[in-house]
C-alpha cells in the first residue's frame, strides 16, 4: 500500500521536541515539519496520516546528533570518509527515533528521507513507490529548506532558483506528482513558512 498503513498510526501521539538541538539545526526542523505538513495535507493525507509526517520531518535529522556538530557544521566540502559518515544519518536518526519510542513509520520514514525516485538516492537504495510516501514528502521539504537556508557551508538561493533546481530533478530525486504539488505550494507558502520559524 502506498499510503502510510493505517495499522501503523498512532493517531493521537504527538512528535516530541527535542532540546538537543542547536539553535539554526532546530529552525530547520520546524520549517521542514511546517512544509511538510502543508504538503501533506495539499496531498490529502487524513489528520493521523500527517501527524506521523510531522513527527518524522522534525525528527528526520535525528541521526546527526550521533555525528556531532563538528562534522554537520563544517564550513568546507566533506571528504569521502565524512560524506561516508553523513550518508549513514537517515539510519543512525531511524535508530534512535525508535529507541525514543517512535512508531515504526516515523522511523520508517526518517531512514528513507534520503532516498531518490530513480534509486540513486542513500540509504536502502529505494525508489519510486517503495519509498514512504511520508519519506518522499519530508525529502521535498528537507530540499527546499535547505536550499534555501544559510548554512555553514552555503549561502541561500532565492526560492526561485530553489524551485527550478528541484523541477530539474523531475522524476530523478523526486515523485512527479509530488514535485508538482511542491513546486506551486512552496511558492506561495515559503515566505510565510520561513518567518513563522
Amino acid at each position: 500500500m502506498h499510503l502510510l498503513q493505517p495499522a501503523l498510526v498512532a493517531a493521537r501521539r504527538r512528535a516530541p521536541a527535542l532540546v538537543a538541538w542547536p539553535g539554526p539545526e532546530q529552525l530547520h526542523n520546524q520549517r521542514v515539519s511546517a512544509l511538510a505538513d502543508q504538503l501533506a495535507i495539499h496531498y490529502g493525507l487524513p489528520a493521523a496520516q500527517r501527524r506521523l509526517v510531522v513527527w518524522g520531518a522534525r525528527w528526520h535529522d535525528l541521526g546527526k546528533l550521533e555525528l556531532g556538530p563538528r562534522l554537520v557544521n563544517k564550513p568546507g566540502p566533506l571528504t569521502i570518509p565524512e560524506w561516508a559518515l553523513m550518508r549513514r544519518h537517515p539510519r543512525l536518526g531511524a535508530v534512535r527515533a525508535s529507541r525514543l519510542g517512535a512508531p515504526l513509520a516515523v522511523a520508517r520514514m526518517i531512514d528513507a528521507h534520503h532516498e531518490r525516485w530513480d534509486g540513486r538516492g542513500y540509504g536502502s537504495g529505494l525508489a519510486r513507490r517503495q519509498i514512504p510516501l511520508g519519506a518522499q514528502i519530508i525529502s521535498l521539504a528537507d530540499v527546499f529548506d535547505a536550499m534555501t537556508s544559510e548554512r555553514p557551508y552555503k549561502r541561500p538561493m532565492s526560492v526561485g532558483a530553489s524551485l527550478e533546481r528541484m523541477a530539474a530533478d523531475r522524476e530523478r530525486a523526486f515523485h512527479p506528482e509530488l514535485l508538482d504539488l511542491a513546486l506551486a505550494l512552496f511558492e506561495a507558502a515559503a515566505p510565510r513558512i520561513c518567518l513563522a520559524a
